[in-house]
């Protein structure tokens, strides 16, 4: 019996030039072989090869004949079987990689040529991987949240190839990784943490840090529109002046009295007068 339409190609995930899915691969091939029936003990390579039958004379018996067919039949059964896996596997990798393994023989052969070769440089990805994770750093002025968003890329490369950072190391790679500014946030957050007896995980840091990320920038675009808003009152005459002659009005640096700055947090000046960084008077 043929097994032309009852063993087919599984559409899997491709195996990518740098080898870096080679876990969720291997596990998708291995699974769409192993669904095909009679296929698992060719992957495993237990399965007995049968012997080519020699051809009968012209003038053989029907009976001779008939157990010519069904052995051609089992030889051919096989053979199937080992080429719908090469196809399952030549079908999934990329051309560099094939032309490594092709050469060899059998089903088991091949994929134990695939699985050599995919380890040994699969470690090599996963060392380059560790080592961009562990040197990532978030810059001044960087955005937090592009920053994050790479680690969270970075650790699931990892998890795809069953090597990811445990929690509490990804944690203190995410920490160490952040702005000094954050200092104090990080403080307060471990300190609350403590108190509350929750676990520390990444994902609740991320979204703590996210929030903070997002609190910051909503103050600095509040502030910078209050100082613009300042520059533009004072450029168009709109600052407090004294009425009278001399000695009655009262002094520019005195209309400021009792007023808080946007920038710093401070009082008795405001935005455009002050002189910490991000105030009108910056540096002065």
């Amino acid at each position: 019996m043929s097994l032309a339409n009852s063993i087919t190609v599984t559409t899997v995930l491709k195996l990518s030039e740098d080898l870096s899915n080679w876990p969720i691969y291997k596990d998708r091939v291995q699974t769409a072989i192993e669904s095909k029936t009679g296929l698992l003990q060719h992957l495993a390579g237990t399965a007995r090869q049968p012997q080519e039958p020699e051809l009968p004379a012209e003038d053989a018996k029907d009976d001779v004949l008939e157990k010519y067919d069904k052995a051609i039949e089992k030889v051919d059964e096989y053979n199937q079987r080992e080429a719908t896996i090469k196809q399952q596997i030549y079908s999934t990798i990329p051309d560099s990689i094939l032309n490594q393994i092709k050469g060899e023989t059998t089903a088991k052969e091949v994929w134990t040529a695939l699985c050599d070769l995919a380890e040994k440089q699969g470690k090599m990805v996963e060392i380059d991987i560790r080592q961009r994770i562990h040197d990532s750093r978030c810059q001044e002025g960087s955005d937090v949240h592009a920053h994050l968003d790479t680690l969270i890329a970075l650790q699931n490369e990892l998890i795809g190839m069953h090597a990811a950072l445990g929690n509490n190391d990804f944690v203190a790679v995410i920490l160490s990784s952040l702005l000094k500014s954050y200092e104090s946030v990080i403080s307060v957050m471990m300190a609350t943490l403590s108190l509350s007896s929750k676990p520390l995980t990444p994902s609740g840091i991320i979204q703590h840090l996210t929030q903070e990320h997002d609190r910051r920038s909503i103050q600095g675009r509040l502030e910078k529109k209050a100082l613009s808003d300042e520059t533009a009152l004072y450029s168009h005459g709109g600052g407090k002046q004294g009425k009278g002659g001399r000695g009655k009005g009262k002094k520019g640096n005195q209309s400021s009295s009792g007023k808080k700055c946007y920038n710093c947090g401070l009082t008795n000046h405001v935005a455009a007068d002050c002189f910490q960084p991000g105030g009108g008077k910056e540096g002065q």
